[in-house]
């Protein structure tokens, strides 16, 4: 059985490059206040703590502006 297990996902946030950073760095708050200490619904597992661990600039092109946003989600086995 797995116990304690550590899922980390990278979401990647990108907007055009138009005027500023604001576009992505609202997206960016948004998913921080989703997820972080959050609690998912995933199918045979319990999850007792959801968190953001990182914002961090994304690779980017002069014509669009990223933001990577890193959860991690702790699982155990129901």
């Amino acid at each position: 059985e797995i116990y304690g297990r550590s899922h980390r996902r990278d979401i990647g946030l990108y907007a055009a490059a138009t005027g500023g950073m604001t576009v992505v760095e609202n997206m960016a708050e948004r998913v921080w206040t989703l997820f972080h200490y959050a609690t998912l619904t995933i199918s045979g597992y319990t999850n007792w703590r959801t968190t953001v661990e990182n914002i961090r600039p994304a690779p980017t092109t002069p014509n669009v502006y990223g933001i990577i946003v890193s959860i991690n989600i702790q699982v155990d086995a129901a």
